[in-house]
């Protein structure tokens, strides 16, 4: 599955009502991979930060309404 097999839309066809529906248009038959779980790594811990990175991807979630994003302007945030 490519970018060109499901592109951004915030509307679907749905032929069985034919209407348009707002909503996700995935196919699960076209996916070509697959999450089987998932663990929490630790905050401000490389090791395990790494641990994680060598099984596979990683994501990360930011907690933007702290206060220090409220006058961010660029550059590293080191205040955590």
């Amino acid at each position: 599955m490519s970018e060109v097999d499901y592109p951004y839309t915030d509307y679907y066809y749905d032929a069985t009502t034919n209407n348009q529906t707002a909503g996700c248009n995935y196919s699960s038959s076209q996916g070509l991979v697959s999450a089987n779980g998932f663990s929490y790594v630790p905050m401000m811990n490389p090791r395990q930060l790494q641990a994680a990175i060598n099984l596979g991807p990683v994501t990360v979630a930011v907690a933007a309404s702290q206060n220090v994003f409220y006058l961010y302007t660029s550059g590293v945030i080191t205040d955590y």
